[in-house]
Order: C-alpha cells, then structure tokens, then sequence
C-alpha cells in the first residue's frame, strides 16, 4: 500500500549493520537517504572511503549534482540515476553554481548481488534516465519511507528491501538490450528521430515511423529508453544545437529554428533547463562546457 506524500519532503539518512545479515546469507542494507545539498562542502571521493565494499544507487530529484569518473565529469540532472562501486575512481559532489541537488540514495553490500548488479550495468551504464514515476524509482522511495518510520527493524526485512529494489532495477534493465535499445520498432523510431528532428511535427509522426499504434508507442518507448519519446526528441535538438553553437555563428533565433524549436526564447528556456546555462553562455565557454553533450542522450 501507497504511503501518504507529505506536502514538504524531510531529508534524512538512515544506516543499518545487522551482524547476522552476513552469516545467515541475506543482502546487506547499509544506508537509505533523502537529502537536499546547497554547499560544494558536499564532496565524496570513491578512492578515499573505508566503509566499503559498497554498492551505491543514487538518483537526482532536481537540481544537479557532478559526478566523476576517472577523468571524465558528468553532469547529473533531474530523473537521472548514477551505479557506482565503494570502493572506486569516482567522485560526487555538488558544485556551487549548480541548482541544489536534491536527491535519493541506496548503498548496501555486494554480497550475493553482483551478478545482478554487473548486468544491470552492462545495460544501462553508469549514468541511466529513469523517469520519476517507473517502479524503480516508487520502489526506492517506499525504502526510504519504510526505513524513516522504523519498518526495517531487522535484517530480514532489510534484507527483502534490498532484494525488492534490485529486482525492479534488473527488470527496468533487462528491458533494455545491450546496447540501451529495444526492439526494431524503437529503433526505427531513435533513427527516425535524428534523421527528422527538427521538422517532427507530433508523436502521431514519430509513432507511425515505429511500425506502432501511438499509444502502445508511448508506453513501449518510454519503457525501453527511460523518457518519453518527445523527451527524447527534445534532447535530440539540444544535441544539434550545441553543435552549432560550438560549429556556426548562426544567431540563437537561427538556431532555435534550425533544430526544430518554435522559437528562441522556448527554446533558450528549455536549453538552460537540460544544459544549466542559456545558449549565449554556453557559446562563451565552449571549451569549459562541452562535455554537456555527452549526459543527456
């Protein structure tokens, strides 16, 4: 049963270390979280923590948060998860300029799950769109509240927690093919989409291409990918639109039209929300914000 949502959201961390969890072969629920972070004090390097080995799931509510890995960064937004291993060449934190970063987290201990755990990644990465609403993501949340209000009093139950959650994180993968991508009416569909996106003039459109009704479409896409196909579409022209951002002086209204917007200040509106700057600002920094393109597909 669906628990009741308060109107403000509490922001906690609950740990767990039940000795016999690991003797009598259950999973190992570390720590379940809610939290909001506004300071860049809010830092963790994977190399340098001692509590692992650990498996951390964490998903972003709003705002941004950063993640590293290896040399690479990535900016994390809304409805995106991150599946990192404790310990590891990663880093997570929040920098300052950034919208504060609310998110939901879960670490417990690989034992017995890292099977599941490495197939789930080989399908969706380490960075993953899931949408807010998907099981996974009511799953976790219904662990935290459990976990708030003193309904994990145990390690079995805990332990069924942990199980709960990864089964609806393997079911959302293996959805998913090994190369993020589903049958051939999906990627008709994807392929369509970056041939024609910037005349779509509507699902009904993109669905035709598919082979599929427009709602079985819906469901089947937003399933297999993460997000909705006019999400998807949307962040499709993103994509177009800093390359010419990068590549052309056309001007913003130029390029608004170019990728398919209606007009520049949608379309600068709906650049700043993915990319967490206005096009002009991007256009000055190229080379500070060009690995933007690369977190948002």
């Amino acid at each position: 049963m669906s628990k009741p949502k308060s109107n403000t959201p509490d922001y906690s961390t609950i740990g767990f270390r039940f000795s016999e969890a690991s003797s009598m072969g259950l999973y190992e629920l570390f720590a379940v979280g809610r939290d909001l972070i506004s300071s860049p004090s809010y830092r963790w390097e994977g190399q340098q923590r001692s509590d692992g080995p650990l498996f951390l799931f964490q998903y972003t509510i709003s705002g941004n948060g950063r993640l590293r890995i290896g040399s690479k960064e990535h900016l994390l937004s809304a409805e995106t998860a991150f599946l990192v291993e404790i310990p590891g060449d990663h880093c997570y934190y929040f920098a300052e300029k950034d919208e504060p970063w609310e998110f939901i987290f879960l670490l417990f201990r690989p034992n017995g799950l890292s099977d599941h755990w490495n197939a789930i990644k080989s399908r969706c990465g380490t960075i993953v769109a899931i949408p807010r609403e998907h099981s996974v993501i009511r799953t976790l949340e219904l662990i935290y509240l459990d976990a708030r209000d003193g309904q994990l009093p145990d390690a079995f139950r805990a332990s069924s927690s942990v199980y709960r959650f990864m089964m609806e994180l393997r079911r959302f993968a293996d959805e998913l093919d090994g190369t993020g991508t589903q049958p051939e009416a999906i990627r008709k569909a994807l392929d369509w989409m970056e041939k024609h996106y910037a005349s779509v003039s509507g699902i009904e459109a993109i669905a035709e291409a598919s082979g599929l009704s427009k709602f079985h479409f819906i469901r089947r896409f937003t399933s297999t990918v993460g997000i909705t196909p006019l999400q998807y579409l949307t962040k499709v022209r993103i994509g177009h639109a800093i390359r010419l951002l990068r590549e052309t002086d056309h001007s913003i209204e130029d390029i608004a039209c170019n990728v398919g917007f209606s007009g520049g200040s949608y379309f600068i509106k709906v650049f700043h929300g993915i990319v967490g700057c206005s096009p002009g600002e991007f256009r000055k920094e190229k080379s500070h914000l060009a690995f933007h393109r690369l977190f948002f597909d």
